[in-house]
């Protein structure tokens, strides 16, 4: 599994998330849970941001994402990174969800 490096995302409440950033079209082994957030990745004058499209969580985050519901959205909007915050329990990732939802409000979580 090929991936960029780490970056940080904070939560409504002020809480910091560190994330593991992977290019999109990465495959995820099964058995991996967590909350992540999809992102346009974008390089400018030397610095990196990434623009929150869409944010989701599971118990089994397995498989493609050129495969989940929002792939057409997905590509519309030209994502390129899914950014993984692995957390095995259901209550803790169901409070990072929230968290970043409600600092974010991704465009794309309106449509899901």
């Amino acid at each position: 599994m090929a991936k960029y490096t780490s970056t940080i995302f904070v939560g409504h409440s002020g809480k910091e998330y560190k994330t593991i950033v992977f290019p999109f079209k990465t495959t995820f082994k099964a058995g991996i849970g967590g909350v992540y957030i999809v992102t346009k990745r974008v390089e400018a004058e030397g610095k990196v941001t990434h623009e929150p499209f869409f944010v989701g969580s599971g118990h089994d985050i397995a498989g493609s994402f050129k495969f989940h519901p929002m792939s057409y959205q997905f590509n519309k909007y030209e994502v390129n990174t899914i950014c993984v915050i692995k957390e095995a329990e259901e209550v803790a990732r169901k409070e990072i969800y929230t968290d970043l939802l409600h600092k974010y409000m991704p465009l794309l979580n309106e449509f899901f």
